[in-house]
This record gives C-alpha cells, sequence and structure tokens, in this order.
C-alpha cells in the first residue's frame, strides 16, 4: 500500500543525525520547485501577507525563508517527517520509530506538498509554508492545483508501479488530496475518516483527527500492513472501526461512543 498525507504548518527546526544512519534523499521534483522559488521570491512581506492571509509576522518570517532559501537544500535542511511538526506528525512521531520502520516509512508514505509537489518522508528540505489552496497565479497556471495536479498523479501511479502496490491509502486533507486526479489513479483508492462521539453526534474535529491521521500512519509501518482490510484492526487512543458507518473504500474509526 501506498499512503499519502499532508504536510504541517508547524515546524520543528532542530537539527536530527538520522541520515548518518539513514539514507537521506533530495525531492523529486526540485525543478518544479526552483519555478514556484522564483515566483515567491519576488513577493514582499506584505506580498505573502495578502497571498496567504497570515500575520505580519508570519510573512516576514516566510519572506526571509524564500529570500534565503536553496533548493535543492545543499546540507542546510532536514528531512520532512522530522521537520513537519502538525498534530499528523506528533501522532506519527517518527522519532521514536526504529530504523527499519524509519525505511518501511520511507518505502509507503508520500507526504503532497504545496511548494515540493510530494515529497519522501527522508527528503531534505528546508523551512517553508506553502498551502496547496494558496490562489498562487504564474506563468498561465489559476492556482497550485493546475501546476501540480498531473505531475502528481503521474508520479504516484509511477510510485505504485514501481513497487506493485495494490492500494493507494489517503490520509491526506482535501484540500490536498484535491491535488491529484483520483480518476485517474490506477488502484482503488481508500478513505480513512476520524469522527468523535460528541452530545449524541459523530462530528470531526481537527485537532484529533489530523493527529489519528499520523496515528494510522504509525500503525500502518511499525504493523507493517500490506492490505487495506488490516486497516479495520486500527485502535491507537481509543478509536475502533466503525462498519455501519464504513463502505467499501471509505473506512470510519470512531471514539467516544463505546
Amino acid at each position: 500500500m501506498l499512503v499519502v498525507l499532508s504536510p504541517a504548518k508547524r515546524l520543528n527546526e532542530k537539527p536530527v543525525d538520522v541520515c548518518e544512519r539513514l539514507q537521506c534523499t533530495a525531492p523529486a521534483f526540485v525543478d518544479k520547485a526552483c519555478v514556484l522559488l522564483d515566483v515567491l521570491k519576488k513577493y514582499d512581506a506584505k506580498g505573502l501577507q495578502s497571498l496567504m492571509g497570515i500575520s505580519d509576522k508570519l510573512a516576514q518570517i516566510n519572506y526571509e525563508r524564500f529570500q534565503q532559501m536553496k533548493i535543492p537544500a545543499n546540507g542546510q535542511g532536514k528531512p520532512a517527517v522530522f521537520l513537519f511538526n502538525g498534530e499528523a506528525f506528533q501522532g506519527l512521531a517518527a522519532h521514536t520509530l526504529t530504523l527499519e520502520e524509519l525505511q518501511r516509512l520511507q518505502q509507503h508514505l508520500r507526504i503532497l506538498s504545496g511548494l515540493y509537489g510530494v515529497l519522501r518522508p527522508l527528503d531534505i528540505i528546508m523551512p517553508y509554508r506553502l498551502e496547496m489552496g494558496t490562489s498562487l497565479q504564474f506563468d498561465g497556471y489559476a492556482d497550485l492545483y493546475a501546476f501540480w495536479k498531473d505531475i502528481l498523479t503521474d508520479f504516484i501511479n509511477s510510485e505504485i508501479e514501481k513497487a506493485n502496490y495494490s492500494a493507494l491509502i489517503n490520509l491526506a486533507s482535501q484540500e490536498y488530496f484535491n491535488a491529484l486526479d483520483p480518476g485517474k489513479i490506477r488502484v482503488p483508492i481508500y478513505h480513512i475518516h476520524f469522527r468523535e462521539y460528541l452530545n449524541g453526534k459523530y462530528k470531526f474535529m481537527a485537532f484529533y483527527g489530523k493527529k489519528a491521521r499520523g496515528l494510522m500512519t504509525r500503525f500502518i509501518v511499525k504493523n507493517n500492513l500490506q492490505t487495506p482490510e488490516e486497516l479495520v484492526h486500527f485502535d491507537l487512543e481509543g478509536y475502533h472501526f466503525h462498519p455501519e458507518m464504513s463502505d467499501t473504500y471509505n473506512f470510519y474509526f470512531t471514539r467516544g461512543d463505546d
């Protein structure tokens, strides 16, 4: 199985030494990322604030990042799975995985990215912020979806073919999954959903749902799962499979309803 996950806005820039023990890699689409970086470098801080809908402080931080950024990172960056520090990556907790499990993660996980397109966990990147839904118009492209969709769909298909995967497991947000063309993916796609039972209703709560996506990724890697059917055994942090809500290609996991 191949898993897709969203990146995170929150970052952990503290260095790690994992590349001394494992072979770290470069992103697949360095040339495409350089095109986007050249576009972004033309924005001043006020322009980035307007483009991204962020605060003055964040706009200044990201302006400086883009001006100083190098692609490829040339030894200055950090593996993506350790740089991203949002809820999903806290659930994944890559720093607690064994070297064998990190190698398995490198094989089975792809992180969709507004700037880099797609990342393997051990791809070396520099800190950045560019959400896939950003309305960045350039070179005749209406937005990042128009720029990336065909490229990423072809790439995911090539990864599936190369490793002979039988399924794509979608643990990404809708914002990022929309960067793929699901009708052209050559294997069945399984969408994984998480719900909290509160006040008599099942609700998606972003903080918990995002963390659960990372927990599911961790569960897949640590147990070396090979088929979508095995996902129903996921039971971390109180979640359980909810067959009544689920169908063939949509698996729901709930908690609080025991």
